[in-house]
């Protein structure tokens, strides 16, 4: 997610008591070794706080990301949601669909979509200036979903709902590239139609 839409939502007053991570009972970890070790290494990382776990990048589970080892991102994730007391709620929405996105560029849409929905914005309690954008990111994590649960229809209303979302800095719609792809890369892995790079 841009730097800039964290520090917006950052400033959001919102006050729910929402449980956000879900006990990691079935992770399939990657079965590489290299994973395995390298998640050992970035424990430590639990301790940063949030800027630098998970918007930097070469720090917190964007190291495992970068070697590939999607689900010991998520776990490393969903670890830091367990035990942090800093980040805020905002923070933890971030964190959240960061952890569905590491599950589902795992093809493990199941343990991904509760997290995705975990990083929804609650309909009270939002500031009239920023609820295009609470909006706009709810319709976004809702495309992605019907992506996962292969509901083009769904998807289409969804795409359009985004369309009407917030233009970014260089002119483009926040988030409407990304559910372009997935629309156009409709049925092949989240991985691919994301666009990882």
């Amino acid at each position: 997610m841009k730097l800039w839409l964290a520090g917006i939502l950052f400033c959001l007053v919102i006050s729910t008591n929402i449980g956000w991570a879900n006990a990691l009972t079935d992770v399939k970890f990657s079965g590489n070794e290299n994973c395995q070790v390298a998640l050992k290494e970035t424990k430590s990382s639990l301790s940063l706080e949030f800027q630098a776990f998970d918007q930097t990048p070469n720090q917190g589970w964007r190291v495992l990301s970068a070697m590939e080892c999607y689900p010991e991102a998520a776990e490393l994730i969903v670890s830091y949601l367990n035990t942090s007391i800093r980040a805020s709620v905002n923070e933890r929405k971030i964190l959240s669909f960061h952890a569905g996105q590491m599950f589902a560029y795992d093809n493990d849409y199941k343990s991904a979509i509760p997290y995705f929905k975990n990083s929804f914005y609650p309909k009270t309690n939002i500031s009239p200036e920023f609820k295009i954008y609470t909006d706009a990111w709810d319709a976004y994590v809702r495309a992605t979903i019907a992506f996962l649960e292969q509901d083009r229809s769904a998807l289409e209303n969804y795409r359009a709902k985004v369309a009407k979302g917030p233009k970014l800095d260089n002119g483009k719609i926040m988030n409407l590239e990304v559910v372009d792809r997935l629309l156009e890369n409709f049925g092949k892995p989240y991985l691919e139609a994301y666009g990882k790079d």
